[in-house]
């Protein structure tokens, strides 16, 4: 995960939920990224553990892999990014999410096209994916940009139902119970539901209500037993 780093437009790694003392320009981020990720896949993520935090060290070679160490946790977690247009110093941008956080390749293509050059995209919380659009997006403008992108498949407003809903992997982690990203939806009252396949939470943003899966058919929310699976989805008690 990499996040801004302030003045100077460069980019910070952060590895388990602690800074790596990696910084690097904008540009240079995607190849950081990807050794760290790597390093992570042969320390065993995704076959004999699930998370970074969980290998041996708490995720130490992977830090060392993209040039750094393990320091301190980061201080708090970042804020949503509203959905829509957005201004931007060097020009009109916009913001999107990813349905539960995953893209697919015509929604990455479409997103590379609009893309300015000289610019760098920035994925944030909850699936956010910050666009500064190029100079030849000017005909049709930030509205045409959103339009296009939402015919893609992506969320473009806070209103939209699933603009709240997070969710872990899923059945793609050995660990899940059952197919939470099939069930995911809010939950009366609670905009902001993450949803997950096993009680460990995973993926879960800060500021979001928890429903973990704790066995086939059987929930907790807010870390207590909830109803059937049903009557939880219509508010009942």
């Amino acid at each position: 995960l990499f996040r801004s780093a302030g003045a100077g437009h460069q980019a910070e790694l952060v590895v388990a939920g602690r800074l790596a003392g990696v910084r690097v320009p904008p540009g240079a981020a995607a190849t950081v990224l990807v050794t760290a990720a790597r390093a992570a896949v042969t320390g065993g993520v995704g076959h004999a553990v699930s998370r970074v935090a969980d290998l041996p060290g708490g995720g130490a070679d992977v830090a060392a892999a993209a040039g750094g160490a393990p320091g301190p946790r980061i201080s708090g977690p970042e804020d949503r990014l509203p959905l829509g247009s957005c201004a931007a110093a060097g020009g009109p941008a916009v913001i999107v999410a990813a349905r539960l956080g995953r893209l697919d390749g015509a929604q990455a293509g479409l997103i590379g096209e609009l893309l300015g050059g000289a610019e760098v995209l920035r994925v944030a919380a909850a699936g956010r994916v910050v666009i500064p659009l190029g100079p030849g997006q000017e005909a049709g403008g930030v509205a045409g940009a959103l339009a296009r992108l939402s015919s893609a498949g992506l969320l473009t407003s806070d209103l939209d139902t699933l603009a709240g809903v997070t969710a872990c992997s899923g059945t793609a982690c050995r660990r899940a119970e059952v197919d939470v990203r099939a069930l995911a939806q809010p939950l009366p009252g609670h905009h902001r539901t993450h949803w997950t396949a096993c009680p460990r939470g995973c993926g879960r943003p800060q500021d979001a209500d928890l429903v973990a899966a704790a066995g086939p058919g059987m929930f907790t929310v807010g870390g207590r037993p909830a109803a059937a699976l049903d009557t939880l989805l219509n508010g009942e008690a």
